[in-house]
């Protein structure tokens, strides 16, 4: 999947819109007078919608096969902005209100998101094998240094 997200802009920009489209169309839903029920649901949805967001985002805006750090903090930073903007809309809803736990949660998703881009970069930039260390390697890093060449006795000359 993440070749064909690589290969196929498209298909990662219809899916970060369409996720973008249903962030703000559940934000936009008026809230309701009951209390109680389940409480990690909305947690669940929150870390979820924004680990996806941020996801393909990031496959959206990667130009090239190379992996860039620079596009990965681009993506999280305008992954958090959504989020802060999704609370600040939330809060002229109906019987809704905005609260930081939701940002943060949405973070988390974020970052989880992130952590799993570099797992997936540093897996896919992994030599395949690795060939035995030479004789001479160990030497290579230690404060040891390698013996010195036999030299050759000057009394067995005469």
């Amino acid at each position: 999947m993440i070749k064909t997200l690589s290969k196929n802009k498209s298909l990662s920009i219809i899916l970060t819109l369409l996720i973008g489209i249903e962030i703000f169309f559940f934000s936009s839903l008026p809230g309701t007078n009951q209390s109680g029920g389940i409480t990690f649901i909305p947690i669940i949805y929150h870390f979820a919608v924004f680990f996806l967001f941020n996801f393909f985002l990031f496959y959206s805006l990667q130009t090239k096969q190379k992996f860039s750090y620079k596009v990965l903090i681009v993506t999280i930073f305008f992954s958090l902005i959504y989020a802060i903007s999704d609370e600040i809309h939330q809060s002229f809803v109906p019987m809704r209100s905005s609260t930081i736990t939701d940002v943060l949660t949405d973070f988390i998703g974020i970052i989880f998101s992130s952590a799993i881009i570099l797992k997936i970069k540093n897996k896919i930039n992994k030599p395949a094998e690795l060939s035995p260390p030479s004789s001479s390697a160990k030497y290579e890093n230690a404060r040891v240094q390698p013996p010195a060449p036999h030299s050759q006795n000057y009394c067995s000359q005469y």
